[in-house]
């Protein structure tokens, strides 16, 4: 019982040990060791009150006339060192208990072992001692028996055979009633200590050993159905270890599937030569960025750009070397690239760039610092000696200026990249760069086309008998007839300008040669806006982004310049350069102020605000003559040459017949008003 006691304390302290130890199945095992040392702290007890020779005063007699007292004193000695024992070893089994139910397990597992060596041996040593000590006394019971015999047969044979009988009885009774039964109890202690948990105690009888061996046969059941729950508890525990095992197994198949598609969606955007985005992917972004910026009205730029002459490369060196080539520019792309910004490959040898909140310059910047860092260093120099002298030509287009749309800033930054491969290569251009020298084009294939013809007229009907004069008129005609093409508003506002500047002129008392040509500047004042983008003629100003409105703005430079590309119309390019200045240095594009402003650009400003008023307007209703002239007048000293304002007004006044046919809408007497 005590290996058993010892077995079970172990098994607790091993699994309290455990990390995931139930602390129920903890103390139900505590609860187990403490019954079966309680059951055999009792049967001790209960062995040593009333078995002890020294408690029977009788057997203290014989033993002392046999001869035999030294017996007494020595099973009391034995008696006293078992207790002890047994005291010592069940004081440790309750210290390591306390300390299992502290958490203090290391502790516990060195009592253990301090129990195992020293306690347990000493406690099973001497109780077996003590046994052994008891199955040597039937010797000295029959000497004592002896003893009694021969007295009582000096007294009668009768009385000594009584006293035979009578310890003969008694030795029999000892015999039968302490030793063997003693012995008993030892062997199916030590069964049940040794794993034999189906070993039961002889339960006969009505004396306290039956007692002890009923109680120690309940222990046992009870021991038995714990340990079959326990067993039950390890094998449900066993089932959860093998369900977590599973679920961990399951997790990294999920994991391993996660990646694979992972791998899968970025082979499907992924171009396998380069590493970069393909086409696909592009497309996907590109969406994306123009949602977010027409969201959040942020500006957005797209670069396109390929190898120049990339056919001789291939032809030259081979398509392995054109991969190189290509992945390297696709490398350098990227070297240069903000973090934000991405480089994919559009198809073939094109790729593009994506530059998210990147105005048209900025853009542009980027875009030389790409070509630069191409050109100045040859590529696939680890498979050719010296590597291949490459350039590459890039196109710039941004929204919104070039388009509102992906597909239309794309379109329009493939032909900017194309205009700089016509224009050499190894350069960038930028989409209003390309439409503006697009525009230019047309208009000298049209100048060239109506020269040839001869059929121009002058502006009061005459024919011209000169080559000059013809060809003079013949590109004016040109110019507005393209300008007619895009927007026939912008025409009928050129010619009423045209008229009222010719207006002003005469009552300057400019002479004929001057009047015609500050009539022909400001017949030719927005010319510059035939290199804008449609959308920006026709979308309501008042939606303008601040891009869209430094592009409108440029309008009277590019006029400028187009004038000024031509011998006979070179002299009109300061007018129409700065006749959006105003009179206080506010105004575009040199900030001009006062009389530096040309006098024709002054009249021109005069002529074209008034026009702008009196007519309806996309953004704004159209005003009456007085309260354009008011207004007019109150921007004298501003905007206007003061000294211009009642210049005007009194050339309208003078001219009734250009008011009245200019102003069909206004009711009668509105003449009085402005005279």
């Amino acid at each position: 019982m005590l290996q058993q006691i010892h077995s079970d304390l172990q098994e607790t302290v091993d699994y309290a040990a455990q990390p995931h130890a139930l602390s129920a199945i903890v103390m139900d095992n505590q609860s187990v060791v403490e019954g079966l040392a309680t059951h055999l702290n009792t049967i001790l007890a209960d062995y040593l009150q009333h078995d002890l020779l020294n408690g029977n005063a009788d057997l203290v007699a014989l033993f002392t006339e046999a001869g035999h007292a030294a017996q007494i004193e020595e099973q009391r000695t034995y008696s006293e060192g078992a207790m002890e024992s047994w005291q010592a070893y069940n004081d440790i089994q309750k210290q390591v208990s306390s300390l299992v139910h502290e958490g203090s397990i290391a502790q516990a597992q060195v009592l253990l072992v301090v129990q195992e060596k020293a306690a347990d041996s000493d406690a099973e040593r001497d109780i077996s001692t003590l046994i052994t000590f008891n199955e040597t006394l039937l010797p000295s019971l029959h000497d004592a028996a002896a003893v009694e015999v021969q007295k009582l047969f000096i007294s009668t044979i009768l009385a000594v055979l009584g006293v035979l009988l009578g310890i003969g009885l008694v030795g029999w009774l000892i015999s039968s009633t302490l030793v063997r039964r003693l012995h008993r109890l030892r062997s199916a202690a030590l069964a049940i200590a040794n794993g034999q948990v189906d070993t039961r105690l002889d339960a006969g009888g009505r004396d306290e050993i039956a007692d002890v061996s009923k109680a120690t046969n309940a222990m046992v059941d009870t021991l038995v159905g714990l340990l079959e729950e326990t067993q039950q508890q390890r094998d449900e525990l066993a089932k959860g270890e093998e369900l977590k095992r599973l679920h961990e197994a399951l997790q990294q198949e999920q994991e391993a599937l996660k990646e694979a598609n992972a791998r899968l969606s970025t082979l499907a955007t992924t171009d396998m030569l380069t590493n970069l985005p393909n086409h696909r992917a592009l497309q996907t972004l590109l969406e994306q960025e123009f949602e977010r910026s027409r969201r959040f009205a942020h500006a957005l730029s797209v670069l396109f750009f390929d190898g120049d002459r990339f056919k001789q490369v291939n032809d030259t060196y081979g398509h392995a070397i054109g991969d190189v080539v290509l992945r390297e520019l696709g490398e350098r792309a990227r070297s240069v690239l903000r973090a934000g910004d991405t480089v994919g490959r559009f198809g073939g040898e094109e790729f593009l760039v994506l530059l998210p909140e990147t105005g048209e310059q900025e853009a542009k910047a980027v875009a030389e610092r790409l070509r630069s860092a191409v050109a100045t260093l040859p590529l696939a120099r680890s498979e050719v000696e010296g590597g291949i002298p490459v350039t590459v030509s890039i196109g710039v287009a941004s929204y919104p200026i070039d388009g509102t749309t992906a597909s239309e800033v794309c379109e329009q930054a493939d032909q900017a990249m194309y205009w700089a491969k016509r224009l050499g290569r190894n350069q960038v251009r930028t989409a209003t760069e390309a439409t503006r020298a697009n525009r230019n084009a047309e208009l000298k294939a049209a100048t060239a086309h109506a020269l040839e013809r001869r059929e121009l007229t002058a502006l009061d009907g005459q024919n011209y008998e000169s080559m000059v004069r013809a060809e003079h008129l013949g590109l004016i005609y040109s110019l507005m007839s393209a300008l007619d093409l895009r927007d026939p508003g912008m025409s009928e506002h050129a010619h009423e300008v045209g008229d009222l500047v010719a207006g002003m002129a005469r009552a300057l008392q400019f002479d004929e040669e001057q009047t015609r040509r500050c009539a022909t500047a400001a017949f030719l004042h927005d010319i510059g806006k035939i290199a804008l983008p449609d959308r920006l003629l026709h979308q309501p100003r008042q939606h303008f982004s601040e891009q869209e409105w430094r592009l409108l703005h440029q309008h009277a430079e590019l006029g400028a310049g187009i004038v000024e590309a031509s011998p006979w119309l070179s002299d009109l390019g300061p007018a129409i350069r700065h006749h959006h200045e105003r009179w206080d240095g506010t105004g575009d594009p040199d900030g001009l102020a006062g009389e530096a402003i040309p006098l024709e650009a002054r009249m021109i400003a005069v002529a074209e605000a008034y026009h702008a008023m009196i007519c309806e307007q996309p953004y704004q209703a159209a005003r009456s003559i007085s309260e354009a002239l008011e207004e007019i007048e109150r921007r004298a000293g501003t905007q206007f040459d003061p000294a211009l304002v009642p210049v005007f007004r009194t050339m309208l006044a003078s001219r009734e017949e250009c008011i009245g046919s200019s102003l069909e809408r206004e009711k009668p007497g509105l003449l009085t008003q402005i005279q």
